[in-house]
């Protein structure tokens, strides 16, 4: 459970009560947020040795449970009625899981085997187990009568299941088939996904699962993340690792279409034309803009651009066009809920290479934006999950720092403001309440903090925020600041309408700042 103090319009995460972590799961297992969540929610728990065991395999019985402890009320355990509620030939009415099977047999959301058992400690698959999560889908949705949509006489009976898990991203990526057993950490990744609506990881689709043929046909494919920019998307097997240019990327004149905040080299380096270097052919360009009106007028506004077509995916917008010129290129802008990227081809408006446009639609079809990026300090071994289009400069120091310590500034794209600076150190920097700040003392990531706000009280441009420094010399010590902008009232402005405007921004900012600070913590380095 974490709690949130707000002051002045800032606040700072106190964690007053953590759940352990598990000793087999580390920041960077992919079903770490998923074990969290399921642990938090008393969904599953771990072992007695302070491990969680994600790869174990998961009986009927044990899945039973955890679904219908995760969708139903203890009421619904205790009036369940096993006498008539049970109808398999091998559960004894003794067993602890039987007010679990009751309730899931009398909603319908199990069943058994056409001999009469349910078969309670048999390994359960993909396929037996996305039936079962399906079905729960309407259950949450708070709809108990709807049933799922009628299966297709040519489809398997598992089909019309796995394409509503495909639907809500809900397969986790290490599923490769419909029959394997799945593990506990794949469990947890299925009831995270659905329960808590997270649907910005990447996921294989009933297609994929089914063998039909790749956009690269006989190419092998691997996915590539960058969490720091709030990007996935597939490439080529044989490709080596795109690499990331943050500074110095080519700008034509500051447009939002023209100025990418940073960009994602891909594929292998080429021979330029003229033999004198080398270059890429693909790239990515992340932007802070999201108007699709905007970026649209770019393409719609420019003679030589062809639009070939709009279409939705993962909640995107997908713009695929091509742009004429020496070569041509062929690009296309996908258009997320808080960032925009456009996927570049160098000459590749023209190609009649089949392998090379099925790289594209590959790359395209599978390019996903986050909402939520993350940054991970590996010389202090800590995380922090931040706005996508927000952009992290390390190694720097803060304007509101006199003695020059250095450390994390995350700001919005474009300016220094609205921005959180984090700095750990082996000493605590000394920073001394300015006249007019209020000043407290609390707890926060297990550590003794003074924190103070701040206003600048200026008549123009109003700066805010707070400060939280470490009281003691622990080591490591940690400072956190947060720093807010608003225009103030010029003087043919409206100073009611001003203020409602500088309340909503406040509002909004201080919502990013406090999942922001939320999601600081300590891991291994």
């Amino acid at each position: 459970m974490r709690y949130f103090l707000l002051t002045a319009g800032a606040f700072v995460l106190m964690p007053a009560a953590a759940f352990a972590s598990f000793s087999d799961i580390s920041s960077d297992h992919h079903n770490y947020d998923a074990v969290n969540y399921v642990q938090e929610q008393g969904i599953v728990s771990g072992y007695s040795d302070g491990t969680f065991r994600p790869n174990q395999f998961i009986n009927r019985a044990e899945f039973a449970k955890i679904v219908v402890g995760a969708n139903f009320t203890p009421k619904a355990l205790e009036t369940c009625d096993p006498n008539f509620m049970v109808p398999f030939t091998d559960t004894p009415k003794t067993a602890w899981y039987i007010p679990y099977l009751c309730v899931a047999a009398q909603s319908k959301i199990i069943g058994g085997y056409p001999n009469g058992t349910f078969q309670p400690d048999s390994k359960i698959n993909f396929a037996e187990s996305a039936k079962i999560l399906a079905i729960l889908t309407y259950f949450r949705n708070g709809d108990q009568t709807a049933e799922v949509p009628a299966a297709d006489p040519n489809d398997p009976w598992y089909a019309r299941y796995i394409r509503i898990l495909d639907q809500h991203k809900a397969i986790p990526i290490s599923i490769t088939r419909f029959d394997p057993f799945i593990t506990r950490g794949e469990m947890a990744e299925m009831v995270y996904r659905l329960k808590a609506k997270v649907t910005n990881k990447p996921s294989p689709t009933y297609d994929d699962l089914m063998g039909v043929a790749k956009p690269v046909a006989k190419t092998a494919v691997r996915q590539y993340i960058n969490e720091q920019l709030g990007v996935s998307l597939n490439i080529p097997l044989a490709w080596p690792e795109p690499v990331v240019q943050m500074e110095n990327v080519y700008s034509q004149g500051g447009e939002a279409t023209d100025s990418p905040l940073w960009r994602i080299e891909l594929g292998p380096k080429t021979p330029c034309k003229s033999g004198e270097c080398q270059e890429y052919n693909w790239h990515i360009d992340g932007f802070k803009v999201k108007d699709e009106q905007q970026l649209l007028s770019k393409l719609q506004g420019n003679s030589i651009v062809k639009v070939l077509g709009s279409t939705i995916q993962h909640n995107q917008t997908h713009i695929v066009y091509v742009e004429g010129g020496m070569c041509g290129n062929k690009d296309a802008f996908i258009l997320g809920p808080s960032s925009a990227v456009r996927l570049a081809w160098d000459c590749g408006g023209d190609s009649t290479d089949a392998e090379q446009k099925a790289i594209f639609n590959t790359i395209e079809g599978s390019l996903q934006l986050s909402t939520v990026a993350r940054y991970k300090n590996a010389q202090w071994g800590y995380r922090i999950d931040y706005p996508s289009d927000w952009l992290v400069k390390e190694n720097t120091t803060f304007v509101e720092l006199d003695d020059g310590t250095k450390g994390t500034l995350i700001h919005a794209a474009g300016s220094d403001t609205p921005a959180l600076f984090i700095a750990v150190a082996a000493t605590c920097p000394k920073v001394m309440p300015a006249k007019g700040e209020t000043q407290f003392a609390l707890g926060i990531l297990g550590m003794t903090f003074t924190g103070t706000t701040w206003s600048d009280g200026a008549a123009g441009t109003i700066y805010e925020g707070a400060k939280y420094v470490q009281m003691t010399s622990a080591s490591p010590c940690v400072y956190i600041q947060t720093v807010m902008s608003f225009p103030g009232p010029g003087a043919f402005d409206n100073p009611k309408q001003v203020a409602a405007a500088q309340a909503a921004d406040k509002a909004k900012l201080t919502k990013q700042f406090e999942a922001t600070i939320s999601s600081f913590q300590f891991t291994d380095k």
